[in-house]
């Protein structure tokens, strides 16, 4: 079904990415005014992570024990770049274990540095992200950290990868703009529906995030 294969708009972890509309994205939302953090070159300053044997609560390193390296290299295959964002690119990648084909997926892979606070926004954002069912949103599966070469020449960094369900319908702007040029505007049904179900999900997506707001001062406010 059309919807079903066009899952992708809201989230900024599939094919959408490339888009001017990424700003408005899930993921996004809550830190747009602020800017990522820079990440250190290897050669200006070296990374080194917390000692996990004296890794402390509010240390600012990212503990040793949280990565997971060689993950991605060992179990996937990547096919090909999707897209790109302000935190991070996109890529197609074949799950594969012992030479069985396990899937298709959309990994996202940001660049977090020797950040623990920053890190921890980002798995907050995740968490978002996960808690989040509809039927016209991508799926999340699974994250992980890994230190690695972001570009062809730069050094390996603190990375998080976000692995997502690959929706294979395409851009959704892309989808859009044929219509809007030959229908002066694209107000048909199929496209007003597709708005429709946008709002829908960005509703979805604001009450999860209050919903969790809320929580969280709940916890806080009785633990004080």
């Amino acid at each position: 079904m059309l919807a079903r294969s066009l899952r992708l708009q809201q989230i900024p972890l599939a094919l959408s990415e490339g888009s001017d509309e990424y700003n408005s994205h899930i993921l996004q939302e809550g830190v747009d005014n602020e800017t990522t953090p820079l990440v250190s070159t290897l050669e200006s300053k070296s990374f080194r992570p917390a000692d996990s044997s004296t890794d402390r609560l509010d240390s600012d390193s990212v503990a040793e024990s949280s990565f997971n390296q060689g993950y991605y290299e060992r179990f996937f295959s990547e096919q090909q770049k999707l897209g790109k964002g302000l935190r991070g690119s996109v890529f197609s990648c074949q799950h594969i274990l012992d030479n069985v084909y396990l899937g298709h997926y959309a990994v996202k892979k940001v660049a977090v540095g020797n950040n623990r606070q920053w890190l921890k926004r980002m798995l907050r954002e995740v968490k978002l992200l996960e808690s989040l069912r509809h039927p016209n949103l991508v799926e999340y599966k699974h994250s992980w950290l890994e230190m690695h070469q972001m570009t062809m020449f730069g050094p390996k960094v603190p990375c998080l990868f976000i692995l997502m369900e690959y929706a294979n319908g395409g851009n959704l702007q892309e989808y859009m703009e044929p219509k809007a040029a030959t229908l002066g505007g694209g107000n048909d049904d199929s496209s007003v529906s597709l708005k429709q179900k946008i709002l829908n999900m960005r509703r979805k997506s604001h009450e999860s995030k209050d919903q969790e707001t809320s929580g969280s001062g709940s916890t806080n406010a009785s633990a004080n």
